[in-house]
């Protein structure tokens, strides 16, 4: 069974432990936290009223972005005005200007600056004293630049530079000077505001002498880088043989344009001579069907020698009419058809042979043009890689050129204008001598402190209380034990209850104090508890160490429960037993429970009936050698079946369960165990290790008893001071609690 925490594991944050926590802090150390404030408050005063007088004296300066110059660098620099705002500030701020004021003013022959110095009032009064303790007061005598620079980094301390109220977004920037001294204060005020504006004329006078020296120092090398650029260009025109950039391309393309149109006509011809060619070339040997290719039935010879063959023809047919076959007429005249008809024939070979002879010249033309042209476009792609080079070569030198006359243009209006101071610094209003100083308000002191103070006590003691480590309160029982809180037991009249008899002699003789409405509020709890039990309740009262006040809260609640029913107390603690010096003022005197488990007295004669409360005590008897092994033993066991048919309960008084393991061997025995705790003693881990330990073996935990609370202690009579009244909550006629007796 586990004993963990529930609190550490809970991701719920419990704000109203927290703010217990803080009102049980105010109460628990209300009076370490007073008293801290209270010297806090009056050290702040006295501290305040010892300074000096702080004379304020604010210059107020306009301070814009530089407008564009000459030059175009400055579009770079200041496009965030807030960013130029943050730069200004830092130059006002920067140890090279508090030098330049220092040495303005001599300041570092003054003394010191700072009004905060002890310099009136009881510190100062203080200081001598102090001082008048040395036997001889040594003087160091520091170099000029120690002094300068400690004055300058005293100065830095001492201004502070802002916008003025309600010119958020205005160029205005106050600066603000504190000393002790009211014309000091004003003369150094105006002379940071004088310093930083010289000091930024002086950087754009050595900006614009740079610049010159830059500009003249390029120009000399941009001006080298031209000469070798035109030397290589002219180098380059003349190993090509270049005249003009661009005239030998012209010409290129014109002759390129022409060969181009020439081969365009070639390849025309040759298409139209090479479809004559095709169409002749199906011809047969008879050149039949050449009347059906236009490129021989349109040649004029042709077209001549068949009109002629057809006069003859038709005149034929005329003189057919009137003479016969074998007239001589148409004897001559069929001579005539028949040599046009040859000389027709002969006429349309040579046309064939004329065809193919024009398709072998157009093919031979078209191969001429194509070559042509092929070799012009050659030296033009040639021309155009020239060109290309050249033109690389004249762009360099142009641009060079161009970055020359720039520069060159630059160093003359450089020259002529010169450094101009510009007028976007100056001073808007001059600081005046304060006529009045300032001193911290000592009521704004006092409230600042307390704040301070208070909070920084009050987290102390919540430190304090949350690093605790023990069980002071039932919510640590809970919280930090996670087991169940069976009661709280006060001190009684604020003193220790370890006191032999005393709480058990509270309880006889004061039933209506706090303490024994206490008693009986556990012993209620404890019945509840058992309501369901049967027989005989065996209770183990047991802590993890000694002097927590088991014995005690045992002999208590034995008192408590015997008004109720038959009860025995046994005094279970063999080592160290205290019931027999409480109750008898004895010790091993009396038999007891090592005598009956030893079968050496009767268990009747070893029982002791106190004569006021109704109670049987079992002492723990003579001293053994072996208490661990008679607890153990088979006869402890029988002794404690006897006892239970006897009584109603058994409550036993167990050794601490750290120390010895008598306490484990006897809960085996016990029907549930009481864990007593005293208040803010024991830490947390071993509280846990033993109740871990019962855990372990089965046994069944009752509560936890918190022990010796002092319920008259501020934060806790707050919030438990009518928990056990007797007379009821809040009844202010309630009495008090009697004296304790001894």
């Amino acid at each position: 069974m586990s004993i963990e925490n529930d609190f550490y594991d809970d991701d719920v944050i419990d704000y109203r432990y927290y703010l217990e926590l803080v009102r049980t802090t105010l109460l628990k150390y209300y009076k370490w936290i007073m008293v801290f404030c209270v010297v806090c408050i009056i050290a702040s005063v006295l501290y305040v009223q010892s300074q000096a007088p702080v004379y304020v004296s604010t210059v107020t300066m306009h301070i814009a972005p530089e407008d564009m110059g000459v030059f175009s660098f400055e579009q770079f620099y200041w496009q965030d005005e807030d960013k130029f705002q943050d730069t200004q500030i830092g130059i006002l701020q920067s140890k090279k200007l508090m030098r330049r004021v220092v040495k303005d003013l001599n300041l570092h022959e003054r003394g010191k600056l700072t009004p905060a110095s002890f310099d009136a009032g009881l510190a100062s009064r203080l200081r001598a004293w102090l001082e008048g303790l040395t036997e001889e007061p040594v003087t160091v005598i520091a170099e000029e630049e120690d002094q300068i620079r400690s004055a300058a980094g005293e100065l830095a301390s001492l201004i502070s530079i802002a916008k003025p109220p309600n010119r958020e977004y205005s160029n205005l920037l106050n600066i603000t000077v504190r000393m002790a001294d009211p014309e000091m204060a004003a003369e150094a005020a105006n002379a940071i505001a004088a310093q930083y504006m010289a000091m930024v004329f002086e950087n754009e006078i050595d900006s614009a002498t740079k610049n010159q020296q830059f500009l003249t120092d390029r120009l000399t090398v941009l001006r080298e880088d031209l000469r070798i650029a035109e030397n290589r260009l002219q180098d380059y025109r003349e190993a090509e043989d270049i005249v003009e950039r661009g005239s030998g391309a012209t010409e290129v393309d014109e002759e390129l344009t022409a060969l181009a149109n020439r081969y365009f006509e070639a390849r025309e011809t040759r298409l139209r001579q090479e479809s004559a060619y095709r169409q002749v070339e199906n011809l047969g040997r008879n050149n039949r069907g050449w009347d059906n290719i236009p490129a021989i039935a349109n040649h004029r010879a042709l077209t001549q020698l068949q009109s002629e063959l057809f006069s003859l023809e038709r005149r034929k047919s005329e003189l057919s009419k009137r003479y016969g076959r074998r007239h001589n007429t148409m004897i001559a005249l069929e001579s005539e058809i028949q040599s046009a008809k040859d000389a027709l024939s002969e006429q349309v070979n040579d046309v064939i042979a004329g065809i193919k002879s024009e398709f072998e010249l157009a093919e031979k033309i078209e191969s001429s043009a194509e070559q042509t042209l092929n070799e012009a476009r050659g030296r033009r792609q040639q021309l155009g890689r020239k060109e290309f080079q050249l033109n690389d070569l004249v762009q360099d030198v142009e641009t060079k050129r161009e970055v020359y006359a720039i520069f060159l243009e630059r160093l003359n209006q450089d020259g002529a204008s010169g450094p101009v101071r510009n007028d976007n610094i100056w001073v808007a209003d001059p600081a005046v001598v304060p006529k009045v100083g300032q001193r911290t308000s000592l009521q704004q002191a006092g409230i600042v402190a307390f704040i301070l103070s208070f909070g920084f006590a009050l987290g102390a003691g919540l430190l304090r209380e949350l690093s605790s480590n023990t069980v002071s309160t039932g919510e640590d029982v809970e919280r930090k034990l996670g087991k169940t809180l069976l009661g709280y037991l006060p001190l009684v009249d604020g003193k220790n209850t370890d006191v032999e008899g005393l709480t058990f002699y509270e309880y006889l003789e004061n039933p209506e104090s706090r303490f024994s409405e206490a008693l009986r509020t556990i012993r209620t709890s404890i019945s509840l508890s058992t309501l369901q039990a049967e027989g005989c309740t065996r209770l183990l009262v047991t802590s993890s160490q000694s002097s927590e006040g088991k014995t005690s809260v045992a002999l208590g609640l034995s008192a408590a429960i015997g008004q109720t029913s038959r009860v025995l107390l046994i005094d279970g603690d063999l080592r160290k037993p205290s019931l027999e010096r409480i109750l008898m003022q004895t010790h091993h005197k009396q038999s007891g429970l090592s005598d009956v488990v030893a079968n050496s007295v009767p268990l009747n004669e070893a029982i002791y009936r106190h004569p006021q409360a109704e109670l049987d005590v079992l002492f723990s008897g003579s001293r053994t050698v072996r208490p661990l092994e008679l607890l153990a033993s088979k006869q402890f066991q029988d002794l404690m079946a006897q006892l239970s048919e006897k009584y109603e309960t058994i409550v036993i008084d167990s050794p601490p369960c750290v120390s010895v393991s008598d306490a484990y061997i006897i809960a085996t025995l016990a029907d549930s165990m009481i864990f007593v705790t005293k208040s803010d003693q024991v830490a947390v881990p071993v509280i846990r290790n033993c109740l871990s330990r019962f855990a372990n073996i089965d046994v069944e935990i009752a509560g936890v008893l918190v022990n010796q609370i002092d319920f008259n202690a501020v934060h806790y009579y707050a919030k438990y001071q009518d928990y056990y009244d007797y007379h009821g909550y809040g009844d202010s006629s309630s009495s008090e609690p009697h004296e304790s007796k001894p």
